[in-house]
């Protein structure tokens, strides 16, 4: 295919003319200047070869070329042919006086623009042949680029299937870009403009602008589906180093919270609290387009021994909350958050955060969410009877100071209220593990350990409790508020040791969704796995954004683990299953999971391949549980 710099063709020229005895005869010429045998013609024009130097040829431009194309030029009463094979500038070889000439061709897909006139003076080069590949794209391009054709994409294929991601709403950011064949010689439309229609559908039109003839309609009908698109370890070998974990005591094993990784557009974060004698450290890493690639590595201004920095991770645009709920400043394991923000691609520390009544054992920092410039902390085992607390932080210019200090409105002792948390504009939610209420607020001994979940709202600069959640099937031991997330009037609470009413599958897990109207917030779906297991713990990590919701499920089948993605239309559907493509026992995949628009990431924090940085060797078992996320979208 030729955009620019028009050559000439090799082609072949038959001439054909009457004799003076009556007969007919072919001559062939080769293209260009000859010394051609001199045959009496036949007719009213005398015809001139070429090193006559006399008389004028006749040519132009073929464009669109995808087979031979047979040209016929009629001069008088003469006829001359010539195949066009590619594109390129093409010329019959023979020289002619003054006369009338037309230029033609045969082929319904083809067709000859200024193709008639009369030969004087210089050459003629206007003529133009034009076949249907003029109106072919060459490509379609995404930003992001997050269609897949299927088939891949061929110009000469104008229907196509394709997939799209599967939390891509139709509305979501999505710009086409159709590379024509023939940009200078074709007018391109796209229908959306932008994004995909309703029902996933675009379509792009390239019409032929100098003939109008030739119109060539692609379009696309999309399903949801997801990709991998990244595999990401950290940027050196760290076995037993908890990455993606969002554990607290013990860097491997024991019950997660789901707060190991993090996303934000295109960044994505990764504690891996277990890093050199549980120091720990962060994780950033950005994508461009489809491409991830690592930026860099965090740690606190004050790194020490064993204070897990990287437990818990949030990020929110350009600031990262990072929790190490071991920090030892202000008493053994008191805990500390720290808040990072970025400058251009170099992200620096911008405050440590500490309790306003900072003391030993409470674990601060087990947990944390940002959203804007607030960011809320939990620690678990504040409080003399070990209760746990919540608290708020609000940010003037780069200086943060605490907003607020939450407690349940049933504070008991050893509930572990801030186990998780969640924060959503001027909304939080606190997960409480062990709280045992039946509901009602009363302590119902077969209910120990039921757990609940509790809302608060902000007016002004005041926090007040404006729900207290329990599951619609509380049991004793279901753990209800091991993770939590939330989103404008929509929140989901993961249950990883609930059992469905169900003896035989213990610890299946549950996550329950719920929805406000007005200031009242109700059970807006119970939800399971789609096929129920024992022990797989799904709930122990939840994300939701807009209507899009991932829930892991790290112990099932012998912990290799699982991960399940829901959206809501009028109901929430039943759920895709995802897994890395390599599993192994003890990978615990979906041990923490994170979405933000059509992108969501699992942490799989017993990984043991030995790769680094992203797409690596996911195969080999060289460094035992050093961990890993997954990208899909």
């Amino acid at each position: 295919m030729i955009e620019s710099g028009m050559r000439t063709l090799v082609v072949t020229c038959a001439l054909t003319v009457g004799c003076g005895n009556g007969g007919g005869s072919t001559v062939d010429a080769p293209l260009g200047d000859t010394n051609s045998p001199g045959d009496a013609l036949d007719g009213a024009v005398q015809l001139f070869d070429a090193d006559e130097g006399m008389g004028v040829r006749v040519g132009g431009t073929a464009l669109g070329i995808r087979s031979p194309v047979e040209l016929t030029l009629a001069a008088d009463t003469k006829q001359f042919t010539l195949v066009v094979s590619e594109d390129g500038t093409f010329r019959f070889p023979r020289r002619f006086p003054n006369v009338m000439y037309t230029v033609s061709e045969s082929r319904a897909d083809c067709e000859i623009v200024g193709g008639t006139g009369t030969l004087a003076g210089s050459d003629i080069t206007s003529v133009q042949l034009f076949c249907t590949g003029i109106v072919e794209l060459r490509d379609v391009g995404f930003t992001p680029g997050v269609i897949h054709f299927l088939p891949t994409f061929d110009p000469a294929i104008v229907t196509y299937a394709g997939t799209r991601p599967l939390f891509q709403d139709p509305g979501d950011a999505l710009v086409l870009a159709p590379v024509a064949a023939y940009p200078s010689e074709v007018a391109v439309t796209k229908q959306p403009t932008n994004g995909l229609a309703g029902n996933g559908m675009f379509s792009v039109t390239v019409s032929h602008t100098p003939t109008t003839s030739f119109t060539r309609t692609y379009t696309v009908s999309t399903t949801a589906a997801f990709f991998r698109e990244a595999y990401v370890k950290p940027s050196e070998l760290i076995p037993m180093a908890g990455f993606a974990s969002g554990i607290l005591t013990s860097c491997i094993g024991g019950l997660a919270n789901g707060n190991g990784v993090a996303l934000s557009g295109d960044l994505l974060v990764v504690g891996a609290p277990c890093l050199t004698t549980r120091t720990g450290a962060a994780y950033v890493y950005r994508r461009t387009n489809t491409t991830w690639q690592f930026e860099q590595k965090l740690t606190a201004s004050n790194a020490a021994t064993g204070q897990q920095f990287g437990a818990s991770v949030a990020i929110d645009s350009t600031t990262i909350v990072i929790g190490a709920p071991a920090e030892d400043t202000s008493g053994i394991d008191a805990g500390a958050a720290y808040v990072f923000v970025r400058s251009g691609t170099t992200w620096s520390q911008q405050s440590m955060l500490k309790a306003g009544n900072a003391a030993a054992g409470v674990h601060f920092g087990h947990s944390v969410g940002i959203a804007g410039d607030s960011v809320v902390v939990g620690a678990p085992d504040e409080g003399s009877n070990v209760s746990g607390a919540a608290y708020v932080f609000l940010r003037s210019g780069t200086t943060w100071a605490q907003q607020a200090y939450l407690k349940a409105s049933n504070a008991d002792a050893a509930d572990t209220f801030g186990y998780a948390v969640a924060i959503s504009g001027n909304g939080l939610v606190v997960g409480a593990i062990n709280e045992d209420s039946n509901g009602s607020g009363a302590t119902n001994n077969s209910e120990l350990e039921a757990g609940a979940a509790y809302v608060f709202v902000r007016s002004g600069t005041a926090w007040s409790q404006q729900a207290y959640l329990k599951a619609s099937n509380p049991q004793g031991s279901d753990h209800f508020g091991t993770s939590v997330s939330i989103d404008a009037d929509y929140l989901v609470v993961g249950a990883p040791d609930e059992d469905g009413n169900d003896t035989n599958q213990p610890s299946s897990g549950a996550a329950y969704v719920f929805q406000r109207s007005g200031t009242v917030w109700t059970q807006d779906r119970y939800v399971k796995a789609p096929t129920v297991v024992s022990i797989s713990h799904f709930g122990a990590s939840v994300a939701l954004d807009r209507l899009h919701l991932v829930v892991g499920a790290l112990d099932e089948n012998n912990q290799y683990g699982a991960a399940y993605a829901f959206t809501r239309t009028t109901s929430w559907n039943a759920g895709t299953r995802v897994q890395q493509l390599y599993p192994n026992p003890v990978d615990q995949f979906g041990s923490s999971v994170a979405v933000d628009g059509d992108t969501f990431a699992v942490g799989a924090r017993g990984e043991d391949s030995n790769a680094l940085n992203i797409n690596g060797d996911q195969m080999n078992e060289l460094a035992g549980q050093s961990g890993a996320v997954f990208v899909f979208r």
